[in-house]
């Protein structure tokens, strides 16, 4: 297992283990995201935040998901401000079809991580597509079963 990674787990990665089961996928990733917030406690992997995932999470209705993600986020071992160069960042991805608050938790992963981790599979996809992206975007299963080794 590779050590000592910067993963940066956006909000919706962060609330998958909340989420209810409603097919195998969603199963998975909350398996995949339960797996890598152990590694994260166990300090294999550093943990990076932003105050834009501060922002999503006091934003969540469901008190249940947003104390978990609080939580979590409490514990990050990097954090990342939005600045106006990440600002100017995020309008560049925007112009590339990627909405603005995904925009900037990108940006942020790129200043701050090694790994931006996200079920969102549009945007992968547009990240996928993109050449000058400073950090690799990647759904968490895809992301255990090539860090972890399973």
């Amino acid at each position: 297992m590779e050590r000592d990674l910067k993963l940066y787990l956006d909000s919706c990665v962060l609330s998958r283990p909340l989420d209810s089961p409603l097919n195998e996928e969603i199963r998975l990733e909350a398996e995949a995201v339960e797996r890598i917030l152990d590694e994260i406690s166990k300090r294999r992997w550093k943990l990076v935040s932003s105050d834009v995932l501060w922002k999503e999470a006091e934003a969540i209705k469901d008190s249940d998901k947003r104390f978990m993600v609080e939580g979590v986020l409490f514990y990050a071992d990097i954090y990342v401000t939005v600045t106006p160069e990440r600002e100017r960042r995020a309008r560049e991805l925007v112009s590339r079809g990627i909405s603005y608050f995904d925009a900037l938790h990108v940006v942020c992963a790129e200043d701050g991580a090694d790994i931006f981790l996200t079920v969102d599979k549009r945007l992968l996809k547009k990240l996928g597509n993109l050449n000058n992206l400073k950090v690799t975007a990647m759904n968490p299963v895809e992301f255990w079963r090539k860090y972890a080794g399973n």
